[in-house]
């Protein structure tokens, strides 16, 4: 059974066995909660949504001590591991259109881990690895109700569970249209970058954009950490940082 909705700017397909022994009701339930769960990842963390969890933590930290709503907390928490395994090539906190001198995730004052306080004017930006998150997230959900194999897939973001495995295929950077094989693979996740689709890479230590006719892939274990390290790839050119050892994650690089 596969279902597919819109959402975190593109399309969300969530595929369940049909041979698993699960029924068409407890599929659809599971499929439901799980689309429930990406829904308020994306209420949650949308930056222009003033509304928004993220945009009140914006508007808020600058002024003091804000605390950070438990789901905003995980995943900056996570932001802040990449941030520093990554020596800063991964910065949640650049902005192309600002000024980088003046700021980075080093000015966010952290206390205890549950509430937050900018130092310095900036403004945290969680699309780097909030797709990968909410898959994770919807993955959790439906190994929760006892869904045996799945595929959650966030244009093209994506997370295999269970122990069949499935043709996993990679877009061509320069044509979009076509795809590369790489492979039959289970119980993995994926994430992919790249400049086509009018997206942009920039590398935060540079303060560029990242121009580039490539596509750059990580393969990991949680989906998060494999979305976050696209963007380490795109910068580096290379997966020989440390920080690919340390999230057990492999970078591809195809060529346009």
């Amino acid at each position: 059974m596969t279902r597919c909705k819109v959402f975190l700017g593109t399309y969300v397909e969530i595929s369940i066995g049909d041979h698993d022994g699960v029924s068409k009701s407890l599929a659809l339930e599971a499929t439901h909660e799980a689309f429930k769960e990406i829904a308020l990842v994306q209420d949650r963390m949308n930056i222009h949504d003033k509304d928004s969890d993220l945009s009140k933590i914006n508007r808020l930290a600058p002024l003091g001590k804000t605390k950070l709503e438990p789901c905003i907390q995980e995943v900056l928490l996570m932001a802040r591991d990449l941030y520093q395994q990554s020596n800063g090539l991964f910065d949640c906190t650049y902005d192309p259109n600002l000024d980088q001198n003046s700021n980075s995730f080093d000015d966010i004052q952290w206390f205890d881990d549950e509430c937050i306080a900018y130092k310095k004017p900036l403004s945290i930006n969680l699309n780097g690895i909030a797709k990968g998150y909410a898959v994770d997230k919807a993955v959790q959900v439906l190994e929760n109700f006892g869904i045996p194999n799945g595929l959650v897939n966030a244009g093209g973001d994506l997370r295999l569970f269970g122990e069949a495995p499935a043709a996993i295929y990679i877009r061509n950077p320069i044509n979009p249209l076509l795809v590369n094989a790489i492979g039959n693979m289970k119980n993995i996740a994926i994430a992919s970058s790249g400049n086509y689709l009018q997206r942009h890479l920039f590398n935060p230590q540079r303060e560029s954009t990242i121009r580039t006719d490539s596509s750059f892939t990580v393969i990991a274990q949680q989906c998060v950490y494999a979305d976050g390290l696209t963007k380490v790839l795109a910068s580096l050119g290379h997966s020989k940082h440390p920080c690919f050892f340390h999230y057990n994650s492999i970078g591809l690089i195809i060529k346009g």
